[in-house]
Parts: structure tokens; C-alpha cells; sequence
């Protein structure tokens, strides 16, 4: 099943034919804030190769286009394989800053929720609902799974952000800086009744 709004389809798992637009998103919406100093491209790359797209929340529009991508996270990992070889992809120097602030990152605490791991919405379908619907199937999505709630982190600064998940009825349990030095919040919604349901995606372009 699909999850279908007026505009917006969402599905779980990154179609085959997605995967490198899937990786572009991604590294658009959040890859630049955890690896600053690679370039665009080799980044890009990166993330092709360290994604799972079994992780993933995946949204369409009318066009069959990939204009949103959440990541779910759980015991046996979230969106990213943050163990992928990080040097071939960014060269040795980008590659070598790069692993250097991964170790410097601090997880989360350790929680039964299911964990929303990075939000990002093409800027084509922006204030077009794809943020809120990929939400809801994430909300679905650890409903299904018998998971308490869903948990989400995010910089303080991000107000946008913030009022979404405040408007789905999110609620603030913890402040703590990840190790980029910027204070993220810890936001948190359990799950309950008539939540709409994730749907099952078509079963990975080359990277």
C-alpha cells in the first residue's frame, strides 16, 4: 500500500531508479551540515553508496518525481552507513576532516521510539505538504512496528522545523548539543490511533 495525499505519494523503501536522486536530496537537505568540507559531487556520491534505502520514507508527486525523503532509524541503523569508506568517495583530505567529525558526533540517548533520522523536502515542493505527509507515514510507520512514539532531533534554530513538528503534536524532551557545537533539540510524539499507514515501496540508478 501507498500512502496518497492530494499532491504527494509517500512510500517506504528508495525505488531503484531513485537511489541517486534519493542521494542528491539527501545531501542538499542535511549532508552539508554533517560533511562540510566535501564537494557537492563527491558527496553525492558518498551518499549513494552509504544509503539504505530500506530505512527510508520516500514521497512522489503527481509526476512520479522524488520530492521528499525521511529517514527511519532503529536497532539496526538509520538512512546512513556512516561506516562507508568516506576517503575514496571525498578524496584524503575532505575524507580525512570528514572522519574526524563523525567521531566528534555524540548519538542520541538510547530510546525504544522510533527514531526520524533527517527530514529533507526538494525545494520544487516546498510549503506543499511533503514535510507534513512524510511525517504522518513515519508516525505510521513506528505505530505499525509497535514502537511507543518517534523521536526527531533538530537544531533549535530550525523554527520552521520546529512548528511542524509542534502542529503534530510533538513535544520538547531534551536539549543537548551532538558534537557540532549547536544546540539541537530532542522533539517527541507517542503513537496512537488513526495515524495513516506508511505504504510499501516498489522495490535499488547506479552510483
Amino acid at each position: 500500500m501507498t500512502k496518497r495525499g492530494n499532491r504527494v505519494r509517500v512510500t517506504a523503501g528508495i525505488a531503484p531508479g531513485s537511489r541517486l536522486a534519493a542521494a542528491a536530496l539527501w545531501w542538499r537537505g542535511m549532508g552539508r551540515q554533517v560533511l562540510p568540507h566535501a564537494r557537492a559531487r563527491a558527496g553525492i556520491r558518498w551518499t549513494c553508496r552509504a544509503l539504505r534505502p530500506e530505512a527510508a520514507l520516500a514521497a512522489h508527486d503527481r509526476h512520479g518525481r522524488l520530492v521528499g525523503l525521511a529517514g527511519l532509524r532503529d536497532g539496526s541503523g538509520g538512512l546512513i552507513r556512516w561506516q562507508a569508506p568516506l576517503r575514496a568517495a571525498l578524496g584524503p583530505v575532505s575524507g580525512g576532516l570528514g572522519r574526524a567529525r563523525l567521531m566528534l558526533w555524540r548519538a542520541g540517548p538510547p530510546t525504544t521510539d522510533l527514531v526520524l533520522d533527517g527530514l529533507a523536502v526538494h525545494p520544487r515542493a516546498a510549503r506543499a505538504g511533503v514535510g507534513r505527509a512524510l511525517l504522518r507515514a513515519a508516525l505510521a510507520d513506528a505505530a505499525a512496528r509497535g514502537r511507543p512514539g518517534l523521536t526527531v532531533e533538530m537544531l533549535e534554530a530550525n523554527r520552521a522545523a520546529q512548528a511542524l513538528y509542534v502542529s503534530e503534536g510533538f513535544v520538547i524532551v531534551a536539549r543537548r548539543r551532538p558534537g557540532h557545537g549547536r544546540l539541537a533539540l530532542v522533539m517527541r510524539r507517542g503513537c496512537g490511533t488513526g495515524l495513516p499507514q506508511a505504504g510499501a515501496a516498489p522495490i535499488s540508478e547506479s552510483c
